[in-house]
């Protein structure tokens, strides 16, 4: 889930580019886990490291912001020429700013991270950090801001009842309910001709933050109404939750608000405000509510917020903290990438029928609550997931800020820098697979008909201790969501290849040229 929880969403071009661990290790990582000694390789001084000539005060600006290819909103096609020009591995120098170190080589990608897998470090999110710190309530900035210890802290607590299958499969039904929802609304919100008189985002947007209340809040928000006042508390939170994340985006670009608070710092410390007072008003409720339960019935099972309540280890605020990051974080990724996925099955008809054969056997025509079992037989409609992540991923890479030197193809890179591992390149590497540009989820099944994949080339939520801790949410939103759609639908794509831009993630932009014609 780009989630923006743990799926590292870029932040490392922000204000001026945009505007005008362990220990050494003389090895590189091979790709059964082993190592071999880098006198294999050519020793290189730091300074050696390929890549566009740094001016003094300016660093690569010029070269950068002159380049007929460099394009802020697709910066991932300006650093793939940067590899083609450079090789795999590049270094970017930037006024006031680490030293950036990209790399589109899985083998050294997965060196980085076996590198750094102690202390994943990552830099970020300077706005939402200020604005907790300056709010009374906030003790911890959560595991989204923090590092070190203090994030290690909360992490590996609330990482155990997020990331277990049974307790995601607890609000398979639920999810399936929210997903009922938006195809009511879908049928009734289109034309003639099968497309949209609504916007799809702001469905996507919906459909996402309602599933994600589910596991938030333990229960459905209630914004899929469309005659809800403005002035609702449902859509206080709706907008409070987008304007969020777009707020932290829009300071990361333009870092004004540490001079003085702006609008896009207000509108952030606003709508923390609004989720904060909602989460904690609902864990102290579901807090009193959950003695009296469990004095009832002392075997009784627990959903994830009632999980976190028990453990004694986690404080209050650390489970507010924790509540209100899913939100945002999980709305815009899981909304992002349903309308990336949703375009991909209308282009590739072929797909579509093959995804649709999958639903009908383990679906049928049946409209009764969807089970745990279906989902899990849902086979290939989790490899077009997979295969979408691939080739129109949410975010560019992963990052990791060193904390100390490490050796990569014999250079070295040094404590405080940037290394940024761009997934978004080598996942359309035809090195690394077959038909790159295509939308071929087979090549994901499990006899791999494509060839064996890197395990390291196609990375969409990060890896290790700091993956995506939402990536099990957002997919069973969208296998539940997509299912429904193709149950009740075929989709056609009538209009020009979807465009995204790049604002720190990828995101989607309208018009959606996206038809849904009722199945014979």
């Amino acid at each position: 889930m780009a989630s923006v929880i743990g799926r590292q969403p870029m932040a490392l071009f922000r204000s001026l580019v945009f505007r005008t661990v362990p220990q050494s290790h003389s090895a590189v990582a091979l790709s059964h886990g082993t190592f071999r000694p880098t006198s294999a390789r050519c020793l290189s001084s730091a300074k050696e490291i390929p890549g566009p000539k740094a001016l003094p005060i300016a660093g690569v600006l010029f070269s950068m912001l002159s380049d007929k290819d460099f394009d802020k909103n697709n910066i991932h096609v300006y650093f793939k020429k940067l590899f083609k020009t450079y090789g795999p591995i590049v270094k970017l120098q930037f006024p006031g700013k680490p030293t950036l170190v990209i790399l589109n080589d899985p083998e050294d990608m997965k060196w980085v991270h076996h590198c750094t897998r102690d202390s994943p470090v990552r830099s970020g999110f300077d706005s939402l950090k200020k604005a907790r710190y300056l709010d009374d309530y906030y003790e911890k900035g959560g595991i989204t801001i923090e590092n070190g210890e203090e994030w290690w802290r909360v992490r590996k607590r609330v990482q155990i009842p997020i990331m277990r299958f049974s307790n995601i499969r607890q609000y398979v039904a639920d999810m399936d309910g929210v997903a009922f929802d938006i195809l009511d609304r879908i049928s009734k919100e289109r034309n003639e001709e099968g497309e949209l008189t609504s916007d799809l985002k702001d469905l996507m947007n919906r459909l996402a933050l309602e599933s994600v209340c589910l596991i938030s809040l333990n229960r459905r928000l209630g914004s899929l109404d469309p005659n809800l006042p403005h002035d609702s508390e449902q859509m206080k939170f709706y907008r409070a939750a987008l304007d969020l994340l777009r707020c932290i985006f829009e300071c990361d670009e333009n870092p004004m608000w540490k001079i003085y608070p702006n609008k896009a710092f207000k509108t952030l410390r606003e709508s923390l405000n609004i989720l904060t007072e909602v989460c904690d008003k609902t864990l102290w409720e579901y807090k009193e509510g959950l003695k009296e339960r469990n004095e009832r019935d002392p075997d009784c099972s627990h959903r994830m917020i009632e999980q976190l309540l028990l453990d004694q280890e986690l404080s209050h605020k650390d489970i507010v903290t924790f509540m209100m990051d899913l939100i945002p974080g999980g709305t815009e990724t899981t909304a992002s990438a349903s309308i990336v996925l949703l375009y991909l099955l209308a282009k590739y008809p072929e797909v579509q029928a093959k995804a649709q054969e999958e639903v009908d056997h383990v679906l049928g025509k049946d409209r009764t609550p969807i089970t745990a079992k279906q989902v899990n037989q849902l086979s290939y409609i989790r490899a077009t997931l997979k295969e979408s992540f691939r080739l129109l991923p949410p975010a560019l890479g992963t990052s990791r800020l060193l904390q100390k030197d490490i050796k990569v193809r014999g250079y070295t890179l040094h404590k405080g820098w940037d290394c940024l591992m761009t997934s978004a390149v080598s996942a359309l590497d035809e090195s690394q697979f077959a038909q790159p540009q295509d939308f071929v989820p087979d090549r994901w099944l499990q006899h791999r008909p494509l060839g064996q994949i890197h395990p390291y080339a196609s990375l969409p939520f990060s890896h290790g201790k700091r993956k995506c801790i939402g990536i099990r949410i957002a997919e069973q939103i969208m296998s539940i969501f997509i299912a429904r759609v193709l149950q009740r639908y075929n989709l056609a794509w009538r209009g020009e290849d979807l465009h995204r831009t790049h604002i720190q993630v990828f995101q989607p932009v309208a018009p959606f040229s996206l038809s849904f014609t009722d199945r014979n």
